[in-house]
C-alpha cells in the first residue's frame, strides 16, 4: 500500500470527502464521512466519485448515488457529525482495517482527501483532486474526539476546504489503518490551528442503533470462515505434486466447510477468547489479520478430522486447554523468535499435553517442528524472567509444550505422504487416510 494507492479508498461527497471500508456484510460496502456533508446538502447526496487504478491508469467512477434512499441507505449519527452512507459492495477495497489504539502510536499518520480548490481549478487533470497530507501527529485525547496536529507545509485554508469527511490513516505494509473520520478543518482566521476528528470505533454507535441494516465494522473474513476457504491448505507445488495431491487439498478445502458451517467465525473466536489469542503483544490489530484466521480454520478443520468430531462453540474452551496458535507477523524463521514464543500466555494450557502451532507471515522452517536439543532447552530455562512467564504450574513452555510450525501440518501429513496420497480418489478414502496421520499427532 501507497499514499497515492490509498486514493482507491477515499470519495468525493458531495462537497467533502468519506473512505471506504468493508463491513462484515458481504454485499455491502460502507463511506465513512462528516454528516455535514450531506446535511448542508439538505440530506441529499449529489456526488459519490472515486478513482479506481485500472489498466495503468486511474479511472474516474462514479457511484449511482441515484438509487440511495435517504432513511434506508444513509445513516447519521444523531447528535454527532458522523455518518455511514451503504452501498452495493465493490470489489478490491479489502485493506483497510480498523485502528483503535491511538495512544500506542500517535505519530506517522496522513490525512487524505478531496480540497474543493483542486476540483474546480483541475477539471481537465481531475487525479489532482487527491490531496494527501503526511506526517500527522495525534496532540491530545478527549472524550470521543481527537484534535490531529498542524497540517505539515502549513497548507492554505482553501487546501483544506473540502477534506471534511476524508481519512485520518496509517500505512502499514499492504494495510491502510482507518484511525478516524475528520469532522471540522479549521476556519480561515485559524488556518494553523488543529485538525478534529472522530475515532472510526464511535462509528459503532450508528451501528448500534440499526442493528437490522447494519453490520459491525468488521472485515469480511472475521464475520465467516467462508471468505478463507479457498485459500486455506495452500501449498507450493510443482506440476506433478499438484497432480498427484490437488484432489486431497480441495478434499480438506471440503472439509473446511464443516467449520464455516458450525457456529464458529473468527469473529466469536475472537471475542471468546480475547487475550488468550496469541499474537504479538504491541500489535493487536494482527487480530484483525487475514492469515490468523486462515490458520485457525486450518487447525480446527484438522481437529474435525482427527477427532472425528465437530468443533464448536461448546467445546472450543475445552480445546483451547490442549492446543494454542501463536502469530508472529515476521517473514524470519519462526525458530529465531525465542523471546515472544516463550512469554506468551500459556494459561490454561494442559502441561505435558498442550501442543501449540506458530503461524508466520513468511516461510516455515524446513522441519516445521521445534525439536530442541537438550542442551539448548537446559540454557533457555536457565536463563529467563519468571515475572514474565505465563503459565499455570511455573515450568517452562520449552519443556512442557510441543511447538509445531502450522504448516507442519501440511508438510507432514501431506506432502511427506505424497506417495501413498496420490493414488486416492474417493472422498471416504482419503479421510481416512488423513485421520491416520493426523490422530498421530493429536490423538
Amino acid at each position: 500500500m501507497t499514499i497515492d494507492r490509498a486514493r482507491e479508498y477515499t470519495v468525493i461527497v458531495n462537497g467533502g470527502s468519506g473512505c471506504f471500508f468493508q463491513p462484515a456484510d458481504p454485499e455491502a460496502t460502507y463511506i465513512l464521512t462528516a454528516k455535514h456533508n450531506i446535511a448542508n446538502a439538505g440530506n441529499q447526496i449529489t456526488d459519490l466519485t472515486h478513482f479506481q487504478y485500472q489498466n495503468d491508469h486511474w479511472e474516474i467512477l462514479t457511484i449511482p448515488f441515484e438509487n440511495l434512499e435517504t432513511g434506508v441507505n444513509y445513516f447519521p449519527h444523531p447528535n454527532k457529525d458522523i455518518a455511514i452512507v451503504k452501498i452495493q459492495r465493490l470489489a478490491g477495497l479489502d485493506f483497510c482495517f480498523r485502528l483503535d489504539d491511538l495512544d500506542f502510536d500517535r505519530n506517522g499518520f496522513s490525512l487524505l482527501g478531496y480540497p474543493k480548490v483542486r476540483r474546480d481549478e483541475y477539471p481537465d487533470d481531475k487525479p489532482k483532486w487527491y490531496r494527501p497530507d503526511e506526517g500527522i501527529s495525534i496532540l491530545d485525547t478527549l472524550p470521543g474526539l481527537l484534535r490531529g496536529a498542524h497540517v505539515p507545509g502549513n497548507p492554505s485554508y482553501e487546501e483544506l476546504v473540502g477534506q471534511s469527511g476524508g481519512g485520518i490513516v496509517k500505512i502499514d505494509g499492504d494495510k491502510l489503518k482507518l484511525a478516524g473520520i475528520i469532522n471540522k478543518i479549521p476556519t480561515q482566521s485559524e488556518q494553523l490551528g488543529r485538525i478534529e476528528f472522530t475515532p472510526v470505533h464511535v462509528f459503532n454507535e450508528i451501528i448500534e442503533l440499526h442493528k437490522n441494516q447494519l453490520a459491525p465494522l468488521l472485515p469480511s473474513h472475521l464475520s465467516s470462515f467462508e471468505f478463507l476457504r479457498q485459500k486455506a491448505f495452500e501449498l507450493n507445488l510443482d506440476r506433478f505434486q499438484r497432480e498427484n495431491l490437488g484432489t486431497v487439498l480441495s478434499f480438506l478445502r471440503l472439509k473446511a466447510k464443516e467449520i464455516v458451517d458450525s457456529d464458529l467465525t473468527p469473529a466469536i473466536i475472537k471475542d471468546k477468547l480475547n487475550k488468550g489469542l496469541l499474537v504479538d503483544e504491541n500489535d493487536v490489530d494482527n487480530l484483525s489479520d487475514m492469515q490468523v484466521w486462515q490458520a485457525w480454520l486450518e487447525l480446527l478443520t484438522v481437529l474435525n478430522i482427527a477427532r472425528n468430531e465437530k468443533c464448536s462453540l461448546e467445546n472450543l474452551e475445552e480445546d483451547f486447554d490442549l492446543y494454542r496458535l501463536k502469530y508472529l507477523s515476521t517473514t524470519d524463521d519462526w525458530t529465531e523468535h525465542f523471546h515472544s514464543i516463550q512469554y506468551a500466555d500459556y494459561k490454561g494450557l494442559k502441561t505435558g499435553e498442550g501442543k501449540v502451532f506458530v503461524k508466520t507471515s513468511g516461510d516455515t522452517s524446513p522441519s516445521g517442528l521445534l525439536d530442541l536439543p537438550e542442551h539448548m532447552v537446559v540454557d533457555i530455562t536457565r536463563d529467563f524472567n519468571f515475572e514474565l512467564l505465563k503459565t499455570d504450574s511455573g515450568s517452562h513452555p520449552f519443556k512442557d509444550f510441543k511447538f509445531y510450525h502450522i504448516d507442519y501440518l501440511k508438510k507432514k501429513c501431506i506432502r511427506d505422504n505424497e506417495g501413498s496420497l496420490k493414488g486416492l480418489s474417493e472422498q471416504e478414502d482419503i479421510l481416512n487416510a488423513l485421520r491416520d496421520e493426523y490422530s498421530k499427532l493429536f490423538g
